[in-house]
């Protein structure tokens, strides 16, 4: 039977599919692709969208657009790898930038479930160094309304930290600028999300990726996400461009500069692990609805818990952009329908404004 689960395993990496813990298997292969034809008017339209991006060479990735088990589209749109023609395929991972905060987010809010922190809790608890500590909430770092400024030098991960597997480093926060008062207004800054890493990581005694691994990409049948390792690697990532010119080779990113700190940044995914997340979310496989209810609620600059969120009742959609370098995403999805869609690129120069309208006039109408 351990063999049998093991091949199982090793199919499904290759197909695209994921086994929720204790729950059905989905695999990507299986969803339906025979579309009424009000659904492949709707495929011709959103493919029109992403191809004529893809030619103006504004867009290089892939997308997948799914409803109600009905695949809308799933396709790629140039190269993973220009200088070596290496094609993307459903082992292509993508560093998902900001995506990576509704993991925190959800982690936090699994950490409360467990009574092992509070929303409420002031964050000087656990960063003694911190000015403002005593005024800034868990609550406040969740929904960017901490005053922090953006990501600075001194916590720039490459640069700063030799040690990456100790999950108690101190880190130095005196040098940390504020743009606002605690609990005026919101401010959109990765320093809130990562904090949000350490306290996941001084709670858990655990590192970020491990308790990943366990409360959430285990759980989700997300066999093919993680974080890059100490030495800024990880399998299977479509390379990063920066600049990219199109009519040539184009020009590698290396995270030459700032590196996200785990919690604001950094994971690295499949667009089909992706999909067993959003399925994993709501059907109560990783947090009580009455917790998701809490994070996806509206609050400063229609912030929730690690999402930007449109609409009300079941008109509401959750999403996000993510930015790395050299790479872009935008997740999004309307739970009352059942509608998903992600696209990720691995040049930094996309143009996505267009794509992004096109789903939300054309998909999530």
């Amino acid at each position: 039977m351990k063999k049998f689960s093991f091949l199982l395993a090793i199919i499904l990496l290759l197909l695209g599919g994921c086994t929720l813990d204790n729950k059905e298997t989905i695999n990507i292969t299986d969803l339906n692709t025979q579309l009424s034809d009000e659904l492949k008017d709707l495929q011709e339209k959103l493919d029109s969208a992403f191809t004529m991006q893809h030619e103006k060479n504004v867009f290089n990735g892939m997308a997948l657009v799914i409803q109600d088990k009905n695949i809308i589209l799933k396709k790629s749109y140039g190269l993973a790898d220009v200088e070596n023609e290496i094609e993307f395929n459903n082992l292509t991972k993508f560093d998902m930038g900001s995506l990576t905060k509704q993991f925190t987010a959800v982690a936090i809010m699994k950490l409360q479930e467990d009574n092992l922190l509070n929303t409420e809790d002031t964050i000087d608890k656990y960063f003694s160094n911190l000015p403002n500590g005593d005024k800034i909430t868990i609550h406040n770092l969740l929904t960017h309304t901490s005053g922090l400024d953006m990501h600075p030098i001194e916590l720039d991960n490459k640069k700063r930290f030799t040690d990456h597997n100790n999950p108690n480093i101190e880190i130095d926060l005196t040098k940390v600028k504020f743009v606002d008062e605690p609990n005026h207004a919101y401010n959109y800054s990765n320093i809130n999300y990562i904090l949000l890493g350490y306290i996941i990581e001084s709670v858990t005694d655990k590192k970020l990726d491990e308790y990943l691994d366990e409360s959430i990409f285990n759980i989700s049948g997300m066999n093919n996400t993680g974080f890059k390792n100490s030495e800024f690697y990880i399998d299977d990532l479509a390379t990063g461009y920066s600049n990219f010119d199109y009519s040539k080779s184009g020009v590698a990113s290396y995270d030459e500069y700032i590196s996200p700190i785990r919690g604001s940044g950094g994971l690295c995914s499949t667009l089909t692990d992706q999909y067993c997340w959003y399925k994993a979310l709501f059907d109560g496989s990783i947090v009580k609805p009455e917790t998701l209810e809490i994070m996806h609620t509206p609050y400063a600059n229609n912030y929730g818990y690690g999402w930007f969120i449109s609409g009300e009742g079941d008109n509401k959609i959750l999403y996000h952009y993510g930015i790395a370098h050299g790479y872009e995403s935008y997740m999004a999805f309307k739970p009352s329908e059942d509608k998903f869609a992600i696209f990720v690129s691995n040049v930094n120069n996309s143009k996505s404004d267009y794509i992004v309208f096109s789903l939300k006039e054309r998909f999530f109408r």
